[in-house]
């Protein structure tokens, strides 16, 4: 469907409603709130934005730790040279992005204090787990070992026949055997829990660093002239061994590489992240994906921790291409292939990839099957098999770029060499460097791979236009699913309006004040405690979030500023030169941080609070519900009509929003490098800005706090409630004296519904 069809549909629809509010009115708004429905024009401005050409291309790459996520990307960007250092656990693996940049510089950006206190907190319960474990895994060895030599003595004492001492207590050493073999069992049970081994290993790591915590920043700017020096630099920050890593959250690079332009490459942790607020942004970029690497070992094809990493793909957001990178994929040339082969390198090649993908498409399958929310982000991976799955051995690539310096070959490098030569000396030799590098590309596979990426590079207009067009298909859809409900609402209605006792109505609006009264007190108790809780959640959640918005907007104004050194000369006869310091701040960077800063709040709070009021929207309709139930038998009141009563009480608690976005003040309206007193004035207009706008935004959130949570108090639910049961009930009573022309206008509803198409 085209979107001018949509908005037509979308209109269509509004056009019956307003014919027919009489009928359709209250039930009509009730559904367009649950089913988030929006005017058309609403509707053509959320595509325009949907619809921007600028939008870098997001390509994800996906894949457990060590599974050569780091070597594909250095096999991508940097023709194999290790420029991304390896992590060496879950943890180190930082969230990476890299895109283009005029020089080379990258951010690194540390752990909040709420973030080292949560890793804190979950290596203590690792610690007293383990403790629980052990203890419980020594008692149960110890008795063992005791029946054991219980069991000895009285073998002994039946043999001989004579008096034996008694069994003799556990010595040191077997002691020392139980605890050791009770604290390797108790280490193994806690991998269980990714999390916890994660965090554990992750804080481990930040109490041996020897560095002060409080005197970290919030993030670090790296800038180098070369590659080769950014990476140097970047091993701090990620490295395995880096001063600062056991810190690092997350990394951007930029990079003045061609091959990069239009395009953001993430590159996510491989762990159940034990960091919420990192986890929360891998996934946030995750799902915003144009294109997915998922990047699994040869050796261990798709493992478990390879199906819950897939398992949180899907297409709600985007994600149009994905391919699988069967990595390290020279491990596998040997034994059975080989002999399968007959020792030759390109069909053990092929065969090794046709079985991964026989793999794949079986393994997605059941994946599928078993999880059908995911719906059909894996169906091309399915159907194209063998096709879909691209081989790569990072390490063939760096044995290549380091053949005439064998002295820089690392273990894995040497093993590698050695294995490739003795089982293929027609492919791999010392003495024939082309033929070897012919064979070492085969394997590397960096030609195919740097095809797909420019391949998908040049397709970015196409993948945003199935971008736009999943857009326009899913609000079909959920157009559909609307006017869907509103013809089983009709339908709903005639059934009601042809079969009901009018007699049976009249008596039930008798009984609606006795019902109240039973059930009022519990109802009206339960309904303040949720506005109580719902009041501290925004409080805390909102507070959290604008206070990180805050401090990195200010650390983005920071660097907007510098000091240049000038001079002037002095004297007539004698000259001498002076030097001196002076501000400068790029007025115009500063400006769009502002308008940033402004925007994101008012994103970040209307996202909380809308997210908020729903979940406590369905917590009221739960537990209520739950009330009414044990208070009001089915005989007394209409069971449905009292469930579509208290839906449409809490659909109907609108809350007021708050808007920051608008012109800045006209002394911030300023472009260019602004030096000495001006940019100390306009720096001092920019400090009263956002301390002015931070003042503002505390009190209009007590302030919002209090409007919103009043309007809710004011609310008596259990009248409410009865109200719009009794206003239903008189309604289908009217309905049912005007039978044929209650029925007629129903059908006229649904004639009219059903021909929208």
């Amino acid at each position: 469907m085209d979107f001018d069809k949509l908005i037509q549909i979308n209109d269509s629809l509004a056009k019956v409603i307003d014919e027919n509010n009489d009928y359709l009115g209250d039930e009509s708004l009730t559904l367009k709130r649950e089913h988030k429905i929006l005017n058309s024009d609403e509707l053509r401005e959320l595509l325009e934005k949907i619809d921007n050409k600028e939008r870098l291309l997001q390509i994800g790459v996906v894949g457990r730790v060590k599974a050569g996520k780091s070597s594909l990307l250095n096999a991508l960007l940097f023709e194999g040279e290790n420029i991304l250092p390896k992590a060496a656990t879950p943890m180190t693996a930082a969230l990476t992005t890299i895109s283009y940049g005029d020089e080379f510089s990258a951010k690194a950006d540390f752990f909040s204090t709420r973030d080292i206190e949560i890793l804190k907190h979950k290596h203590e319960e690792y610690d007293r787990r383990l403790e629980v474990i052990k203890n419980t895994k020594i008692e149960e060895l110890k008795n063992k070992r005791n029946r054991e030599k219980s069991n000895q003595t009285d073998s002994i004492k039946h043999k001989v026949g004579k008096f034996i001492e008694k069994v003799k207590p556990l010595s040191e050493d077997e002691l020392d055997e139980i605890s050791k073999k009770a604290l390797k069992f108790a280490k193994k049970e806690l991998e269980k829990f990714i999390e916890l081994v994660a965090a554990h290993d992750q804080y481990g790591k930040m109490k041996t660093s020897g560095i002060n915590v409080q005197s970290l920043p919030s993030e670090k700017i790296i800038e180098a002239k070369t590659i080769e020096e950014l990476r140097d630099q970047l091993g701090n920050f990620v490295g395995a061994n880096g001063e600062y890593m056991p810190f690092t959250k997350s990394v951007h690079i930029l990079l003045p590489l061609e091959n990069l332009r239009n395009i953001q490459i993430i590159d996510t942790p491989g762990v159940n992240d034990p960091v919420l607020s990192r986890e929360e942004r891998t996934r946030e970029l995750l799902k915003y994906c144009d294109v997915i690497f998922i990047v699994s070992p040869s050796g261990q094809f798709l493992s478990k921790e390879d199906m819950d990493l897939m398992d949180k793909i899907s297409t709600k957001e985007g994600i149009r291409e994905i391919f699988l990178v069967a990595s390290q994929t020279d491990t596998q040339l040997y034994g059975s292939e080989k002999e399968n082969a007959e020792g030759d390198l390109r069909i053990a090649l092929r065969n090794i990839t046709s079985n991964l993908g026989l793999h794949m498409s079986k393994t997605l399958s059941n994946l599928k099957r078993s999880n059908p929310e995911i719906g059909t982000v894996f169906d091309r991976l399915i159907i194209e098999g063998k096709n879909r799955v691209l081989h790569s051995a990072g390490i063939c690539q760096s044995i290549k770029n380091a053949f005439d310096n064998r002295s820089n070959w690392d273990d894995g490098m040497n093993t590698a060499w050695e294995n490739l030569k003795f089982e293929y000396p027609d492919y791999f030799s010392d003495n024939d460097k082309a033929l070897t590098n012919v064979n070492l590309d085969l394997l590397a596979n960096n030609d195919k791979l740097k095809e797909v990426v420019e391949d998908v590079r040049l397709k970015k207009d196409e993948i945003l236009q199935k971008r736009k067009d999943e857009f326009v298909e899913a609000k079909s859809n959920t157009i559909f699913m609307y006017k869907e409900a509103l013809l089983a609402y009709v339908s709903e209605q005639s059934r009601r309006v042809n079969e009901f006792d009018i007699d049976e109505l009249k008596k039930q609006k008798k009984e609606i004040g006795k019902v109240q009264k039973k059930a009022s007190i519990a109802l009206q108790e339960e309904y303040q405690e949720l506005i109580d809780q719902f009041r501290v959640d925004m409080k805390k959640r909102l507070k959290e979030d604008l206070e990180n918005l805050f401090k990195k907007s200010n650390t983005e104004i920071d660097n907007k500023e510098s000091i240049k050194t000038k001079s002037y000369t002095s004297g007539w006869l004698f000259k001498s030169t002076h030097y001196y310091d002076v501000i400068t701040v790029k007025a115009g960077a500063v400006r769009n941080e502002l308008e940033n800063l402004t925007l994101n709040i008012e994103n970040k709070i209307s996202t909380n609070i809308d997210n908020l009021v729903l979940d406590w929207r369905r917590s009221v309709y739960e537990r209520l519900i739950s009330i009414l139930r044990s208070s009001i038998n089915d005989d007394e009141l209409e069971p449905q009509l009292i469930r579509k009563a208290l839906r449409n009480v809490i659909e109907s608690v609108e809350h007021p929003s708050i808007e920051y976005h608008g012109s800045l003040p006209d002394n911030l309206k300023q472009n260019g490098t602004l030096e000495g007193s001006s940019a100390e004035t306009f720096k001092g207009h920019v400090e009263n800005y956002v301390s002015e706008l931070k003042r503002r935004v505390d009190k209009d959130l007590t302030r919002h706090s209090e409007k919103l949570t009043g309007v809710l108090k004011k609310i008596n639910i259990s009248d409410d409630i009865f109200s719009d049961y009794n206003k239903k009930i008189e309604q289908l009573e009217n309905q049912i004296s005007n039978k044929k022309i209650t029925l007629t206008r129903f059908n006229t509803i649904l004639t009219k519904l059903g021909s929208i198409k």
